[in-house]
Parts: structure tokens; C-alpha cells; sequence
């Protein structure tokens, strides 16, 4: 327990502007009363940049994603470990998402027909999910041209 300090208190050295009236306040419904206009000597503003806050955190997200899923992949992890990076990774990375994809691999390889179909049912999700963006698209976009420049070459 700490010994208070001798010395002045907050009602010693308040400051009292002589001559200055204190201005009306507003009575509120809760039986408070505010300053017409705020408090004196704080403009406000605008509050925190959200956009700056997002990016800091998909910045310490991109470096802990890699470290969550080494836990998951480690054999030595304690089963706890695993639990909690697996519950992070889920909570997070699908949200409120009421739908959950089956990743299961299938008894045997996709056509080349079903690998098409795939692709388009789940090209809306990543871009509607912001998992793909443009450069993403783009470099897709060179590998269908790509594509199909080897398949002309091969073509009789």
C-alpha cells in the first residue's frame, strides 16, 4: 500500500477564469448537461482511419496465417496448440459464413470438363470475398492465353 503525497490536490490548482462566465449547457434526457459546441480547447475530429487500421491488421494477419498453419502441420504440437490455431484460422477466416465448403478430394481425377466447372463456381466466391483482385485476374488471364497459343501449336 502506497503512502499518499503531500502536496496539492486537483481543487488547489483547478483554474478559475475570473470575469469569463462558464457558458449554458444543455440539459440532456439522462440529466446530464453538455457544452454548446464541445468541450473547450478540443476541435474533435474525424476519429481513427479505418482504412489505415484494416491494413495494419491484414498486415499482421499475412504474417501470422503462416505461423497458425505451422502449428496445425507440426507433429510435435500439443493438441491444445492445434485447437487454438485451428479455431483462430476458422473464426477468421470464415467469419459468419454459414456455408462450408467440402474440400475433400474426390475418389478420382476431374475431367478436364469438372476442373471448368469448379473453377467457375468458385471464381464468384473468391472475387466477391476479395481473395482475388485484379493482378490475380491477370496473371489467370496469361496463363488461359498462354494456354491456348501451346494448344494452336499442337493442333494438326
Amino acid at each position: 500500500m502506497s503512502a499518499r503525497k503531500a502536496g496539492k490536490t486537483a481543487a488547489k490548482t483547478a483554474v478559475v477564469l475570473k470575469g469569463d462566465p462558464a457558458p449554458a449547457r444543455i440539459p440532456q434526457p439522462h440529466g446530464g448537461a453538455l457544452l454548446p459546441g464541445g468541450v473547450p480547447g478540443n476541435k474533435g475530429g474525424t476519429g481513427r482511419p479505418r482504412d489505415k487500421v484494416r491494413l495494419a491488421a491484414l498486415k499482421g494477419a499475412a504474417r501470422a496465417v503462416p505461423r497458425l498453419e505451422d502449428i496445425l502441420t507440426r507433429p510435435d504440437a500439443r493438441p491444445s496448440e492445434v485447437i487454438g490455431a485451428s479455431r483462430v484460422l476458422l473464426e477468421f477466416g470464415l467469419g459468419r459464413q454459414l456455408e462450408i465448403e467440402d474440400r475433400t478430394p474426390p475418389a478420382r481425377p476431374m475431367t478436364t470438363a469438372e476442373t471448368v466447372r469448379r473453377m467457375v463456381e468458385v471464381l464468384p466466391a473468391l472475387l466477391r470475398n476479395g481473395l482475388l483482385g485484379r493482378p490475380e485476374l491477370l496473371v489467370f488471364r496469361a496463363a488461359i492465353d498462354e494456354a491456348l497459343r501451346i494448344q494452336a501449336l499442337l493442333e494438326p
